[in-house]
């Protein structure tokens, strides 16, 4: 961080020091707004294929018994990403 960058974060902390806000309270709200905009985006399907990419497809043989089960054949889309 140069100097003029340090300079610059100081007085946008210092704003909100002078507003009387708590700037630990400002960044925490940050965060979750931004947690709740992800959320929103994540489907129950995406829940399910992140959960057979990074779990399912370590188990050992799992691969085509995953594949038979979803019903898609060895070309498993879902576990080749």
């Amino acid at each position: 961080m140069t100097l003029a960058e340090a300079r610059q974060a100081w007085a946008e902390w210092k704003k909100i020091r002078d507003r009387s806000l708590d700037p630990r309270i400002e960044k925490k709200k940050t965060i979750e707004a931004e947690a709740e905009k992800i959320q929103a985006a994540y489907s129950v399907d995406d829940v399910v294929e992140d959960w057979i990419y990074l779990h399912v497809t370590k188990l050992a043989g799992v691969r085509e018994s995953v594949c038979r089960a979803l019903a898609v054949g060895l070309d498993c889309p879902v576990i080749e990403r």
